[in-house]
């Protein structure tokens, strides 16, 4: 059993090889976790992956999955999950913690309409979760007042959604924005 300071620091040790689990956190000081976890997932296949992290959004579970992480763990469950988890990481079956998978259902439909909005309804809708009014989106887009309004209605349609605020919850639990960022 070991620990190291950084990503870098864990990248460049020597005994890579003779790591069987990574229990990491997204929030990293010089990478974030699931970076690392794709680096090693392509440079040491074999090292089985776990996220323990504060985060529960979709967004950061379905890109753990689509990587090969093992396990997802939030941290408010850890003390009763985390020594299950890594058994059953290290005998080779995942582990998604149940309450996150219930969870995430609501954001994967979510999730699943954010991928599929333009590019431009995408850099709308951040600037909406952030509470920008119309007329600055159309100033710091270089476009029209009625472009604007045009994409907001188009992104409230495929969302499904009515109220600005709507966005802004959306897009913190899909950890598209902070809550500094509002």
């Amino acid at each position: 059993m070991g620990s190291f300071d950084s990503a870098e620091a864990l990248l460049t040790t020597a005994d890579l090889f003779a790591i069987d689990l990574l229990i990491t956190d997204i929030q990293l000081g010089d990478m974030d976790g699931l970076s690392l976890a794709e680096t090693l997932k392509k440079t040491h296949p074999a090292i089985k992956i776990m996220v323990l992290s504060m985060y529960e959004s979709a967004f950061y579970i379905s890109r753990a999955q689509s990587i090969g992480v093992e396990g997802y763990i939030s941290k408010r469950g850890a003390s009763a999950n985390l020594m299950q988890a890594a058994d059953a990481v290290l005998q080779g079956e995942a582990y998604y913690e149940a309450v996150l998978n219930a969870q995430c259902a609501d954001e994967q439909t979510h999730l699943q309409v954010y991928l599929q909005l333009t590019g431009r309804e995408k850099q709308i809708f951040i600037h909406l979760a952030q509470g920008h009014k119309i007329k600055l989106i159309s100033k710091e887009l270089n476009i029209a007042v009625k472009t604007v309004h045009a994409h907001k209605q188009n992104i409230f349609q495929k969302m499904k959604i009515n109220i600005d605020f709507e966005t802004t919850r959306i897009a913190l639990k899909l950890g598209l924005i902070d809550l500094a960022d509002v």
